[in-house]
């Protein structure tokens, strides 16, 4: 790949949206490796940033390791469990939540105690980005109400032809994401596909 910082997947250019609302990261957690994407992106475009990712399976990590990142380059992985990985985290400018398990999302993901974790992990403005791949719509109504119950501010975007659901959440107002010149901006400046992406609320 001639360009593995570029974002390919669908889902990937919803979750990077994320710039319409913080443009200058210093400190992100990413709770879920997977091929390591985000990774590559923050370690291309913000080479200052500290990102750190937090992983579970040591085969995902050794898989990432051996055939997603170039030999000798600096990279913070953990392996930890992200339910208590997350209570030692602090002053998050971005936390990105993409947690899911052979047997879809795990049952922490949709508890109010996670969130509120989540929630003391970030700085005053920090935001939270959550990749939800939910079982049923019941479990995407019971997440908003926990964000809800948290007093968080959330947007919501969906993946044309993918069950993801992509959810920013903060503890200040959200302004509704339009398709503005700040949000083309956005688009253009990082590779983003705005048709691989709907605006719900």
């Amino acid at each position: 790949m001639h360009s593995p910082h570029q974002p390919v997947l669908p889902h990937l250019s919803a979750l990077l949206l994320c710039f319409y609302y913080r443009q200058r990261p210093q400190k992100v957690t990413e709770l879920g490796l997977g091929g390591g994407s985000l990774q590559r992106f923050f370690r291309y475009h913000f080479p200052l940033c500290e990102i750190r990712s937090i992983e579970y399976s040591a085969r995902v990590i050794r898989l990432f390791e051996q055939w997603f990142w170039p030999a000798g380059s600096p990279c913070q992985i953990v392996q930890q469990d992200a339910q208590q990985a997350i209570k030692d985290v602090a002053a998050q400018d971005l936390l990105f939540i993409d947690l899911f398990a052979e047997q879809g999302s795990p049952d922490f993901v949709f508890s109010q105690a996670f969130y509120q974790d989540c929630c003391n992990a970030l700085n005053p403005d920090g935001l939270m980005v959550i990749n939800l791949l939910s079982a049923s719509w019941l479990q995407s109504e019971q997440l908003l109400e926990i964000l809800s119950e948290l007093q968080l501010q959330f947007r919501i975007l969906a993946v044309p032809g993918y069950q993801n659901k992509v959810i920013f959440a903060a503890r200040q107002a959200l302004p509704v994401l339009d398709f503005d010149s700040q949000l083309q901006q956005v688009a253009r400046q990082y590779q983003l596909d705005l048709n691989a992406v709907v605006f719900m609320r």
